[in-house]
């Protein structure tokens, strides 16, 4: 696999981990017992992110960190996105 690849395979990790944090951030805020799905939905975001790590680490250690770059990327790229739209609205 390539690095590029490797890159995109990071990026849609990390989207798929944020997305995964604002449901669970959703479901927190918005129902009686958020905090219970919040604790029970965090090891289920991780082990989603590990076991795309995993898979990567079949590729060699670079191919990990080339990934873990693309993460970085898609969380830089939501941060800046979601602040954007909270000066955005009022």
């Amino acid at each position: 696999m390539s690095y590029l690849l490797n890159f995109m395979w990071g990026v849609c990790l990390g989207a798929a981990y944020l997305a995964m944090l604002w449901g669970s951030v959703k479901v927190l805020l918005g129902h009686p017992q958020g905090a219970r799905y919040h604790v029970v939905l965090a090891p289920v975001r991780f082990a989603v992110l590990a076991a795309g790590f995993v898979l990567l680490m079949r590729q060699g250690a670079l191919a990990a960190v080339v990934a873990l770059a693309g993460v970085v990327t898609a969380r830089v790229v939501v941060t800046r996105h979601a602040r954007t739209s909270q000066e955005v609205q009022p």
